[in-house]
């Protein structure tokens, strides 16, 4: 049964992803006015190459999300087989609070500034203000992506706190939860660093930290998810 429900759900997230990603439309970009200024040419071509960064970096952590997530879907197929990854050792289990803070401190500022709509610090890479400053940066045109990352944060720490101090059956199904919400914060990155690519076409540093994070996170609880589906006979 439970194979069944984690199969379900996981072809649903694989295919909402693309139905999601056709869904948003293009939007024309706005003419440029080009100066002879020497001083606004030097800007330009710092702007240029500085797009051109965060642009590269973008698609390497979009290759790493999606090389985990296949990574992810085969090891899942192995655990119905019988054969999960083993264990954790105890420091990466102890990673997983420490980097769901880190993420919780991207978000929360993310979230600040998509409140107060104060410029966003973002360093030589990329343009954070571009990427806040567009449609996508609230969910429904009303929740604040970050808000909805510093949720799953949360989630994520207090699954793990959950599992940590406790025994009983919520705590067997911690490390299940604290996977799903993980891959699910991935392919919903792809989803937005997609968008940064190919829509806005701008990047967000901080963006992207979160992305290369909650993906971290969710190969961390991976062997998790492939422990509790490989069950035995005699408990099917």
């Amino acid at each position: 049964m439970r194979k069944t429900i984690v199969t379900l759900f996981i072809l649903f997230l694989v295919l909402a992803l693309p139905v999601s990603v056709k869904a948003v439309p293009l939007r024309s970009e706005p003419s440029v006015v080009h100066t002879i200024d020497p001083n606004m040419l030097l800007v330009s071509q710092i702007s240029t190459a500085t797009k051109a960064t965060g642009m590269a970096l973008a698609w390497g952590i979009m290759v790493f999300m999606v090389f985990a997530v296949i990574l992810a879907i085969v090891m899942i197929l192995r655990a119905f087989q019988g054969k999960p990854i083993r264990k954790t050792s105890q420091w990466l289990d102890i990673a997983i609070p420490i980097i769901s803070l880190i993420g919780l401190g991207a978000a929360i500022y993310l979230t600040y500034v998509e409140f107060t709509h104060v410029s966003a610090l973002c360093g030589p890479v990329g343009d954070c203000n571009a990427v806040q400053g567009s449609p996508y940066a609230k969910l429904f045109g009303l929740i604040p992506i970050g808000l909805v990352g510093a949720i799953g944060y949360i989630g994520i720490l207090f699954a793990w706190i959950w599992r940590r101090f406790r025994t009983d059956t919520l705590a067997r199904i911690a490390g299940p939860a604290m996977f799903g919400m993980a891959l699910f914060g991935t392919l919903f990155s792809i989803y937005l660093t997609y968008l940064e690519l190919y829509v806005i076409h701008a990047v967000c540093i901080w963006c992207l930290s979160s992305a290369l994070i909650i993906t971290v996170l969710m190969l961390l609880n991976l062997p998790a998810i492939t422990q509790w589906l490989a069950i035995t006979d005699e408990e099917e």
